[in-house]
């Protein structure tokens, strides 16, 4: 692990001193908060006429080497996000010197091997939005300021980053996502002890209950499948839902699905053939019930159109009426709900509507298909996941059955391997 100063050219024209590690082929830059006028007033790590910014660069070489020397005398293996706190902390180092951008490192280096490279990159993207927004910082409001750290965070600073996001011309779908993915960031920092605990004013924000861990049984779909509304735009809904139920569709593949992807399997049934929507190549074969397909048939314009055209573009929207309607069917399971915070968690109770949305329809899908005898590598398949693990989570009944059941005709659906 090395240990280098350079200057970094700001819009102004004026350059930034920053630390830059460097650990096993990986650059981690660390702003100092000293702004250099010239190229010409820094050479050999040092800055003409500022004294401050020298003692800087002597204290934080100094605590590099104690770090190093620490490492080498433990036979512990270097970490450059540890040194980049020990370095700049003011203290010995505390995780919660930490920044939010140390956090997205940590975290797309945690999803590397199990995420596709299309979820990577959208971490990668929040990645350089921070240092836009640390950049941004330092040129207009402090130029000391060295990143947000995670135990200062709440949400005021939470709102700020918003308005800078707002501000690159982002609408307002864009920055919920984005703040989506730093509570994503943020819950993985505190489970890999990077800050020891969440911020009081944002665990609220963190605490919202897993709403995808949970499917409904037999009884309950039976009961949905036979509830009766006059609003088109609630049976547009609800179809929806059912659907998914019927196929496993995720929430993007099911609004991209054509009446052209229906197709004949070679058992010459009625099959779904399209390409998952989430980053993957690979082509999925579903069988269709005659359920699913009476609801294509009902919404089907021509081959080109998406057969649920007329659904609302985002979830949220048909996640509030499925809600409504999930109450007015009479659908209030209690449904216990392990809802996390940082490192501590505690199960909680929900009535089933109250936290009903349109992903549901996946799990009940995973569940319903083990328990009517599928194996749990057909499900795999059929669900397009890459690892049995991440099948198994959408299983909602005896995991050791699950995995061991034989594969079994379905009521009317002859179950297939994906082609």
């Amino acid at each position: 692990m090395t240990l280098k100063f350079f200057l970094k050219k700001q819009r102004s024209g004026n350059f930034t001193l920053v630390a830059r590690f460097y650990h096993e082929g990986t650059p981690k830059d660390q702003p100092t908060g000293h702004t250099v006028q010239s190229k010409k007033d820094f050479n050999k790590d040092r800055v003409s006429g500022n004294p401050e910014a020298n003692n800087l660069i002597n204290d934080w070489k100094n605590k590099f080497d104690q770090y190093d020397k620490f490492c080498t005398q433990n036979s512990e293996r270097p970490d450059i996000h540890k040194a980049v706190g020990f370095v700049c902390g003011d203290k010995k180092m505390k995780l919660s010197n930490f920044t939010i951008f140390d956090a997205c490192d940590a975290y797309i280096e945690h999803i590397k091997e199990t995420h596709d490279e299309a979820t990577v990159r959208k971490y990668e993207v929040l990645k350089n939005f921070i240092n836009e927004y640390d950049e941004y910082r330092i040129e207009n409001i402090d130029k000391k300021f060295c990143g947000i750290k995670l135990d200062s965070l709440n949400t005021s600073l939470l709102s700020n980053i918003a308005a800078f996001d707002i501000t690159k011309g982002n609408q307002n779908t864009t920055v919920k996502r984005r703040l989506t993915f730093i509570m994503t960031v943020l819950n993985h920092a505190a489970d890999a002890g990077m800050v020891s605990v969440i911020p009081k004013q944002i665990q609220p924000l963190l605490k919202t209950p897993d709403q995808n861990r949970f499917a409904l049984n037999e009884d309950e779909l039976k009961k949905l499948k036979s509830y009766q509304t006059t609003s088109k735009g609630d049976r547009l809904k609800l179809d929806a839902f059912i659907f998914s139920c019927e196929t496993g569709l995720r929430f993007q593949d099911l609004m991209n699905i054509k009446p052209i992807n229906v197709i004949k399997d070679e058992y010459n049934k009625p099959a779904l053939k399209f390409h998952m929507d989430k980053g993957s190549v690979k082509m999925l074969t579903v069988p269709l019930s005659l359920l699913a397909q009476t609801i294509i048939n009902r919404y089907k314009k021509n081959d080109a159109t998406p057969i649920f055209n007329d659904l609302p573009s985002t979830a949220n929207n048909i996640n509030s009426r499925l809600k409504d309607i999930f109450e007015l069917a009479g659908l209030d399971r209690k449904i216990e709900i392990n809802r996390k915070s940082g490192k501590n968690s505690k199960v909680e109770v929900f009535k089933m509507h109250k936290i009903i949305s349109i992903h549901i329809g996946r799990h009940t899908y995973g569940t319903l298909m083990i328990q009517r005898g599928i194996s749990v590598t057909d499900l795999k398949e059929l669900m397009g996941h890459s690892k049995l693990e991440t099948t198994m989570g959408y299983v909602h009944t005896d995991k050791d059955k699950a995995i061991n059941s034989g594969r079994e005709k379905l009521d009317s659906i002859k179950m297939r391997k994906v082609g």
